[in-house]
């Protein structure tokens, strides 16, 4: 991330984001042709010492929403869900068959020198961690610093 756009995040937006990923070599064009959505982010291990540690990430196929301000993570929870959870018969499946993973992440931003004070709510509703287990998918919440 560049310095412009971090000039324009305040603290408390929130992005959602869903990965599929693994921990073995895997072609991202695979992920792609299969759930037939193009990815806005690729990460590929590039340390060849980290391609020989069993169990650690090689390669992550993502989708990610744009940053907003949100009063709740649930929002973009939802919002990662109404694209994915259609497709939940084709990726559950193909992420078993493949070892692969897949997590819904929420980015919590915060900035240094804001003086946000609206409270983000972190909680999820019971329907919505329902889909995300039915998608055999993980969840997690990351918090990223910017310091101006």
């Amino acid at each position: 991330m560049n310095r412009k756009d971090i000039e324009k995040i305040k603290s408390g937006m929130l992005r959602g984001a869903y990965f599929i990923g693994a921990t073995h070599w895997f072609p991202i064009e695979r992920i792609t042709k299969t759930i037939r959505i193009e990815p806005n982010y690729v990460w590929q291990q590039k340390n060849p010492l980290l391609m020989e540690v069993p169990n650690f990430p090689k390669i992550d196929w993502g989708y990610k929403l744009p940053t907003r301000i949100y009063d709740s993570i649930e929002t973009p929870a939802c919002e990662i869900l109404e694209i994915f959870w259609p497709l939940r018969h084709t990726i559950v499946p193909f992420v078993q068959d493949n070892h692969l993973r897949c997590s819904l992440d929420i980015e919590l931003n915060i900035c240094e020198e804001d003086d946000f004070d609206l409270p983000v709510v972190c909680e999820l509703s019971v329907e919505t961690m329902k889909k995300i287990c039915d998608l055999n998918t993980t969840f997690q919440i990351t918090h990223h610093f910017h310091y101006q």
